[in-house]
């Protein structure tokens, strides 16, 4: 990863660049994309819609982030603004979804409640990092402090934005002391209103990554346990645990299955697809003190989170849930 002033000379640059000439040729383009999907049947034009929105709203996130700054410098730093800017960006963008794609969102399970909360969703999709705003930090106005893989740090907005909040953006997989103490550090100072989001998979639910778990004697007992959803790893959840005391909320959901890259929004699974989100609140009092109890626990709670995945799937009318 490059430096942060590197980086940025890189990105912006070339964020410019490219909604200049999308958007310029986007007529040209839509009307391409119109003439594909008739003789093929795809949705590259609802895919073309959703590039076209979000490289505006990454246009517009950026301004509005450089403005914020300039603003700090003259009557200080205002993180609640820059908080109601992510939630915008991300609420925006998951309209567009919404607009281009047709979806909708069906929320239930447990009220999220007062307080601040640890919040550990399923991993599906390259969309489903917005699930977090748009079922509960842009509905209940809350603040969320994400760990987030740090090549994220590429998308300009996230850079810009997400650098001047308490995130973490982490190296994954490395094991490194230092990379647990970010995500620990997100614990320090929550308010009311604060959300600490953690995937515990640590990558997308995908079959070939659940085939290449089976096919790993250490890991082969624990993916056997699981159909819809990877096995939880426990070091960033133990972190978390470690440095606060208050509720988690389980996040189960189903709609955006298959959508891991770009490539797949056009063929044609998202259009019209119902989102379905299921919430588990579990007390604090209710997680054990012990690192060995507590990685036995989330395995527990997984359970939960891969029969709801298959619960959620049967009601979306897909035949076995995540797979």
């Amino acid at each position: 990863m490059l430096p942060r002033l590197p980086r940025r000379l890189l990105t912006l640059p070339l964020l410019g660049a490219c909604t200049v000439v999308l958007w310029g040729v986007s007529p040209l383009l839509l009307v391409l994309a119109g003439v594909v999907d008739v003789l093929r049947g795809t949705t590259v034009l609802r895919a073309l819609g959703l590039v076209l929105a979000l490289t505006a709203l990454e246009c517009v996130g950026v301004m509005l982030a450089a403005g914020l700054w300039l603003r700090g410098l003259a009557l200080g730093p205002s993180p609640e603004r820059l908080y109601a800017l992510q939630r915008w960006w991300a609420m925006s963008l998951f309209r567009a979804l919404s607009l281009t794609f047709g979806v909708s969102l069906d929320i239930g399970g447990d009220p999220v409640g007062d307080g601040p909360i640890l919040l550990l969703p399923r991993h599906v999709s390259m969309v489903d990092t917005l699930l977090p705003i748009a079922a509960v930090g842009g509905p209940e106005r809350r603040n969320p402090r994400y760990v987030l893989k740090e090549e994220l740090q590429w998308d300009p907005c996230l850079d810009l934005v997400g650098n001047r909040l308490p995130n973490a953006f982490v190296r994954r997989n490395t094991g490194d002391p230092s990379e647990v103490a970010k995500v620990a550090a997100l614990t320090e100072g929550l308010g009311d209103r604060d959300v600490v989001v953690l995937y515990p998979e640590g990558t997308r639910f995908e079959a070939w990554v659940r085939n290449k778990l089976l096919a790993d004697p250490k890991h082969r007992a624990r993916a056997e346990r699981f159909v819809g959803v990877l096995p939880p790893r426990a070091g960033g959840v133990l972190a978390l645990l470690e440095g606060c005391e208050h509720d988690v909320v389980l996040m189960a959901h189903h709609g955006l299955d298959g959508v891991t890259r770009m490539k797949d929004l056009v063929s044609g699974g998202l259009v019209n697809q119902r989102i379905r989100v299921r919430l588990r609140r579990i007390a604090r009092a209710d997680i054990p003190q012990q690192s060995a109890e507590r990685v036995a626990w989330l395995d527990d709670a997984w359970d939960w989170m891969d029969a709801s995945v298959q619960e959620l799937g049967a009601l979306n009318g897909v035949g076995g849930g995540g797979v």
